[in-house]
């Protein structure tokens, strides 16, 4: 409970079935506590997961702005609907190791289309440990993107 007496799992599971429900009739809401964040995962009727993760990131953006305005704090959630957040990070995850295969292959750089924030971190996050290659964020949003080159000696 909040200082209010609010129950703040109670608050963001309302809200975000009202939102959800807007979009997707009859969706589904699990809300979990993991990692220092609410994690929101949501199943549709029709199992058809949004176009793109910019649709998730602007969902997430407005359900935060509803669920702080009423709780007066700010409140880390993370919204996945019909798992396309996880997909897509198994899909990067997979891109981020072949482009390293391919920067040592060829030696030469590799440039990945541009991505958002969330995106470029699962790239980065990917290959810190690796002992061949570095990555690094190069351009200016909404055309930022990752290069991947060869760890200098």
């Amino acid at each position: 409970m909040n200082p209010e007496g609010l129950d703040k799992e109670k608050i963001i599971k309302e809200e975000t079935e009202r939102l959800i429900n807007l979009l997707f009739v009859g969706a589904r809401v699990d809300l979990a506590f993991f990692q220092d964040r609410y994690l929101i995962t949501v199943a549709t009727p029709t199992r058809t997961p949004p176009e793109s993760f910019e649709t998730i990131g602007a969902l997430q953006h407005i359900l935060r702005s509803i669920v702080e305005k009423k709780l007066q704090e700010w409140v880390p959630l993370e919204i996945d609907i019909d798992k396309f957040r996880k997909t897509q990070e198994e899909n990067l995850r997979k891109q981020a190791v072949r482009a390293e295969e391919r920067v040592g292959r060829y030696g030469r750089p590799v440039y990945l289309r541009p991505m958002t924030a969330w995106e470029r971190r699962i790239i980065h996050v990917t290959l810190q440990e690796s002992p061949n290659v570095m990555t690094e964020s190069i351009g200016r949003e909404p055309y930022r993107k990752v290069v991947i080159k060869r760890k200098r000696l």
